[in-house]
């Protein structure tokens, strides 16, 4: 079955017949949760004016909810004016395919530290970017259920959280929405302790949900709290790789920090089905990083009989700051800085 994503694999032939028999007014909604190669592809065959045009139109429609993209993107691909809506249709560029034929369940990443101001957060939020600008379908997934600060640093001011989820004011699909880096976004309720203390049970159920209603993606990223509470324990044991976050600081490397992270994970997964990979970040060079995960990696050969593997080192900085302080993505404010660089490989690396 032909998908809104498939359009980008459409020659440019195909583009121009689309733009033709498209309802203009739709274009906006539709491109609002696409992602940056497809929008480009879109912009790329437009006029320099009427691409300024779209951009500003797609712009003002601000947060969205996912379930009226979803909605614009199936009857789109449903509208027989629409180039390979058919489904033997020639109008995709040779030697592709689609991406979600036969696809299995996303896969689940949670990102975790042993305490705060790693750059926990931060990293989930451009990972998720970056995993969806290497056409991935990504679902981010604010976990941090004490203190959830993604909406923050985005600056998003959601309608629907994870606090209305948990109340069941709403379903979990319709809390989520589409961000305009391509990436969906579960919120949480940022400075509220009350989601820290959900009962497992309660806890157990919403995971479940999750998991059904990711179906349709590729990755799921959880941004989890910081340190080893009872709750971050059950979602890094949830997800199907765990991300542990550390930085050079010597005080990282305490039990308290990471290594008490993958102490406890390897004793709540057990050893034949876990897999906790270290991230090292704001790193003040790739050797400096490079120690970091050896002493990591020594500590936990030593008194956990396994070594974790490196999952990527994301230097040191200053444009990051300056990124989270604009509320704006990374990878689009300065594509090249380093930081952007190294993250792109790490999510090059998680989707080998």
């Amino acid at each position: 079955m032909f998908t809104f994503d498939d359009q980008q694999r459409l020659t440019p032939m195909a583009v121009h017949a689309l733009l033709r028999a498209v309802e203009k007014e739709k274009l906006p909604l539709a491109l609002k949760g696409a992602s940056e190669k497809l929008r480009e592809l879109f912009f790329s065959n437009l006029s320099e004016r009427a691409g300024k045009m779209l951009r500003d139109d797609i712009e003002s429609l601000g947060p969205v909810k996912l379930r009226d993209v979803d909605d614009e993107h199936q009857n789109w691909c449903r509208d027989p004016r629409i180039p390979g809506s058919a489904p033997q249709s020639l109008w995709l560029l040779p030697g592709t395919s689609r991406m979600n034929e036969d696809s299995p369940g996303p896969r689940i990443l949670a990102v975790a530290s042993g305490k705060g101001g790693v750059g926990k957060t931060w990293l989930s939020i451009t990972l998720a970017h970056a995993l969806v600008r290497s056409a991935r379908r990504v679902l981010l997934f604010a976990g941090d259920l004490g203190l959830a600060n993604v909406d923050v640093q985005l600056g998003l001011m959601p309608s629907c959280d994870l606090g209305a989820v948990a109340t069941g004011r709403v379903t979990l699909a319709e809390a989520v929405f589409r961000h305009e880096g391509g990436f969906d976004i579960l919120p949480g309720q940022s400075g509220s302790g009350s989601l820290a203390l959900l009962k497992p049970r309660i806890l157990d159920q919403m995971l479940a949900a999750l998991r059904a209603a990711a179906s349709g993606y590729d990755v799921v990223v959880l941004d989890l709290g910081a340190g080893i509470d009872r709750g971050v324990r059950r979602m890094s044991v949830f997800a199907d790789t765990l991300l542990v976050v550390a930085t050079d600081e010597p005080t990282s490397l305490t039990d308290a920090d990471a290594y008490a992270v993958l102490k406890l994970y390897a004793g709540d997964a057990g050893g034949g089905r876990s897999d906790a990979r270290i991230v090292v970040n704001q790193a003040a060079s790739r050797p400096a990083g490079q120690r970091t995960f050896d002493a990591l990696a020594h500590a936990s050969r030593k008194f956990l009989g396994h070594t974790p593997k490196l999952a990527g080192i994301i230097r040191r900085d200053e444009r990051v700051r300056e990124a989270i302080r604009r509320q704006t993505l990374l990878l689009v404010r300065h594509p090249s800085a380093p930081a952007a660089v190294d993250v792109e490989a790490l999510a090059a690396g998680l989707a080998s």
